[in-house]
């Protein structure tokens, strides 16, 4: 399954969403590194998804060809004969003729003023209602609801059964074009028994061991129109490369990272997205 939420404010648009890939036929799922479900096709035009997830993400291929080609129109209208032939829900995002935000699904298509979500929102209708009475700030980068939506992702008190998961990926598009945000934290889901009317005392882990919590980075071009991603786990010493117009599975990076600091870590991630972007052609 599959949580994306988008706000639009003014000018500017923030997509959220997480990168967990459900598949009932599988043992478990794939919770990372998952999918990327949110594609910057160029500066001016982002698209999300909730559904099949390689189905959506061929989708999302083709709608990059579509636009490039035909323009806005013609795009709204793939995206509108995909959703209900394969019973894919997307968010389309563009800044072609000023910020417009639009919810595609079983065919038809809604334009959104506000705050709109696809996938399995249950869990942040709360969050979502808020959001719609915030005084929300024009930027959208400082939004409360980003905050909330990241917290929740890598809070301990979701339940691993939850059909939500991964990484919280992060897209701002304004007049300037649309980028992904960097990002990371830290989830936690180990802490001490407590015992009314004594101390206890929650022994270190080593910070490199994952006892009990791991950490995570998202890591980005500052580039608009750049549809490529990193995501590092620093203390397994692993990282992916997201990127959706290449490889619909994102790429481990596994033997060049053993022996690097985490700072080196980002430097070498980077390095890796840098070297995807220059290999695609970027749309205009």
């Amino acid at each position: 399954m599959t949580i994306v939420i988008a706000q639009k404010k003014d000018d500017r648009i923030l997509i959220l969403s997480d990168t967990m890939v459900t598949d009932e036929a599988a043992v478990k799922s794939g919770v990372i590194p998952g999918r990327l479900k949110v594609a910057v096709l160029n500066s001016k035009v982002a698209v999300a998804f909730s559904g099949a997830a390689d189905r959506a993400n061929d989708s999302v291929i083709k709608a990059r060809d579509v636009f490039a080609q035909n323009g806005i129109a013609e795009l709204q209208q793939f995206l509108k004969n995909k959703s209900l032939k394969y019973d894919i829900d997307f968010f389309l995002a563009s800044h072609v003729n000023g910020a417009k935000l639009y919810l595609i699904r079983n065919g038809g298509m809604l334009e959104c003023e506000d705050v709109c979500s696809i996938g399995c929102d249950d869990k942040f209708s709360e969050m979502i209602g808020a959001a719609r009475k915030d005084n929300i700030p024009s930027n959208l980068w400082d939004s409360r609801l980003r905050d909330q939506f990241i917290d929740f992702l890598t809070s301990k008190s979701r339940s691993f059964t939850d059909p939500i998961g991964g990484f919280p990926v992060c897209v701002l598009g304004t007049h300037k074009g649309y980028t992904y945000l960097s990002n990371s934290g830290t989830m936690t889901w180990q802490f001490p028994r407590l015992i009314t009317g004594k101390t206890v005392a929650h022994p270190d882990a080593p910070a490199d061991a994952g006892q009990g919590h791991y950490e995570y980075s998202i890591v980005v071009l500052n580039k608009v129109g750049t549809p490529v991603v990193g995501a590092i786990l620093p203390q397994a010493k692993i990282a992916y490369v997201y990127s959706p117009f290449k490889d619909k599975i994102p790429e481990k990076l596994s033997n060049n990272m053993k022996y690097l600091s985490w700072s080196e870590q980002v430097d070498c991630v980077r390095k890796e997205l840098q070297k995807r972007a220059e290999n695609l052609k970027i749309r205009p």
